[in-house]
This record gives C-alpha cells, sequence and structure tokens, in this order.
C-alpha cells in the first residue's frame, strides 16, 4: 500500500506545482485530444486522428510535468512516455499527408 499512497503524493505534488503555461499546454492537449476523438468517426480521417490523439497526449504530459522539468519519479515516467508518443504522433501525421509532401520531399 505504500507504492500507490506514494504516487499519490507525487501526483498531488505535480497537480499543486503547475503554473498557466502549463495549463495553457493542458487545454491545447485536450482540444488536440477531442479533434483526435472526433476524427476517429470520419472514414478517411482515421490515421489522422490517431496521429492527433497522440499529440495530444504527448501536450497534455508537457504541461503536467511543467515542460518535462519535473524531477519526481513520476514526472521522469510521464516525460519517456511523452518522448515516445510525441514522434509517433508526428510520423502518424507525416504518413497521412504522405501525397501532399511529395512535392516538399
Amino acid at each position: 500500500m505504500k507504492n500507490s499512497d506514494d504516487i499519490v503524493t507525487q501526483f498531488k505534488m505535480v497537480l499543486t506545482s503547475l503554473e498557466l503555461s502549463s495549463f495553457v499546454s493542458i487545454f491545447l492537449g485536450i482540444l488536440l485530444g477531442i479533434w483526435g476523438i472526433i476524427s476517429l468517426f470520419m472514414p478517411f480521417q482515421r490515421f489522422f486522428g490517431l496521429g492527433i490523439g497522440t499529440l495530444g497526449a504527448a501536450t497534455i504530459l508537457l504541461g503536467l510535468t511543467n515542460g518535462f522539468s519535473n524531477p519526481t519519479p513520476l514526472g521522469r515516467i510521464m516525460f519517456k512516455i511523452a518522448v515516445l508518443l510525441f514522434p509517433l504522433g508526428a510520423l502518424m501525421l507525416v504518413y497521412y499527408y504522405r501525397h501532399s509532401l511529395m512535392g516538399i520531399l
């Protein structure tokens, strides 16, 4: 039980140390997540919705960790998850727009 209490304490510490930029980042992440969920229900935008939703989740984690400057173990775990989600979401969007990007690449 001590382990779960420790995680709850760390999460409370994360929530009490948020700044204005963190709230803006969390709000943008929520908007991206909502956009991604809506896009999942459109027939030809499912992969786009996954990419936007993944970027939204990573942006929420960015906001929760004050720009990845949270030194707690929970902050480091959120950093590691977001480091995987940002490139994954970006690659999904590049794949979705691959035909539009052919002239650029």
